[in-house]
């Protein structure tokens, strides 16, 4: 595949069939084809885990599908991946942790 210097791979391998490219300053998610199944409209993004990738907007963090659909609005400060159902999220210098449907299970505590 040539991309023509036009993206960076931020990650090496291919995670739910997807991986993670810098495409000038936005980034966004290629498939095995090297065709873009989410277009580069991020400031920041991750790769996917459990399902689901952690992507910043308007310098606020969610979590997007492999269709690139937010099931979660960005809305924390900053995010961690999923792990057995639950993610750790900050909301200023608290801590918190939400299941997959955005909703706290723990809620934030500094």
């Amino acid at each position: 595949m040539d991309y023509e210097g036009l993206v960076t791979f931020v990650q090496e391998h291919f995670t739910d069939g997807l991986a993670l490219v810098n495409a000038g300053d936005k980034y966004g998610y290629i498939d095995k084809t090297g065709k873009y199944a989410i277009n580069p409209q991020f400031e920041d993004a991750r790769e996917f885990s459990d399902g689901l990738a952690i992507v910043s907007i308007n310098k606020r963090y969610g979590y997007i599908d492999e269709k690139g659909k937010f099931v979660i609005n960005p809305q924390f400060e900053d995010a961690g991946d999923f792990s057995h159902g639950i993610a750790p999220v900050w909301l200023g210098n608290r801590q918190g942790y939400i299941n997959k449907e955005g909703k706290f299970v723990w809620n934030p505590t500094s």
